[in-house]
């Protein structure tokens, strides 16, 4: 038995549940294709990375950010054209296992994504 599935379903308190309200109201067509990640990180130089922009579109507000060990050093653009990229260099004694780093952006219609980079 899955301890899960053994719990009773939740009472209806008349709402809707917190996650449909900020889930989007639309379904994929399936004649849509998925979103793909705009970004390649090039790796040749190490510790020094670059994170470049692979899609058609120009990204806006790029962070990046670093979970774990370590120190991310980097300059902070607005704005990455395609083609364009980013210089960053991650410091940490071993990267592979204490540290990612998440890439946040906007798409020009305005929706925010997060992807993250494992080393």
């Amino acid at each position: 038995m899955h301890p899960v599935s053994d719990l009773p379903p939740a009472a209806s308190t008349g709402r809707e549940p917190a996650s449909s309200r900020l889930a989007p109201r639309h379904t994929p067509s399936g004649d849509e294709p998925a979103y793909r990640v705009p970004w390649t990180i090039l790796r040749d130089d190490d510790p020094r990375f670059l994170l470049l922009n692979t899609g058609q579109e120009e990204l806006s507000s790029v962070h990046l950010l670093l979970t774990g060990e370590g120190r991310l050093l980097w300059t902070r653009p607005l704005r990455i054209r395609p083609g364009a990229c980013v210089a960053f260099v991650l410091r940490a004694d071993d990267p592979a296992r204490d540290s990612v780093v998440c890439v946040r952006w906007f798409r020009p219609n305005g929706e925010e994504y997060v992807w993250r980079v494992v080393f």
